[in-house]
């Protein structure tokens, strides 16, 4: 895959590659895509406890109950 990279960008990442932490273009791309990665997830998480303290969850005995209770109605 080819990349136009704005100027800033490109500027950024050889900087990294100046700095001698990375080998090559991907590396810095597989860090920062990893990072990213990282982010959402904490976002997740926190979005999740949110939730949870504002008392919009469902308890997962309910949640498997009605699962339960599905996959029995389909057997019928």
């Amino acid at each position: 895959m080819d990349l136009q990279l704005p100027p800033d960008v490109t500027l950024s990442l050889q900087a990294f590659l100046d700095e001698g932490r990375y080998g090559s273009e991907a590396d810095v791309l597989r860090d920062a895509l990893a990072a990213l990665r990282r982010q959402q997830d904490l976002a997740a998480i926190a979005e999740g406890a949110a939730d949870a303290a504002a008392g919009r969850v469902t308890p997962a005995r309910d949640t498997l109950s009605a699962a339960r209770q599905r996959i029995a109605d389909q057997c019928e």
